[in-house]
């Protein structure tokens, strides 16, 4: 299967959540990806930014690289 059919099985469109200010990640650049997490009580976040990366799992989802997630599928 390819990534985009994969993503494509998977995905839902979501407001931007506010943005929680205590979510510990050491980039609060990176805050609205972990408050979108939350917003669509998401499985878990794929991302290759380090900052996100070294928090799995955050709040029960993990987080992991695109090669993770497509192994784990």
């Amino acid at each position: 299967m390819s990534f985009v059919a994969l993503v494509t099985r998977h995905v839902k469109l979501f407001a931007a959540p506010a943005v929680e200010a205590t979510s510990g990640c050491r980039d609060p650049k990176d805050d609205k990806f972990l408050a979108l997490v939350l917003a669509a009580e998401a499985d878990a976040l794929v991302s290759s930014d380090e900052d996100l990366l070294v928090m799995s799992p955050w709040r029960g989802a993990p987080v992991m690289t695109a090669g993770e997630f497509l192994a784990a599928e």
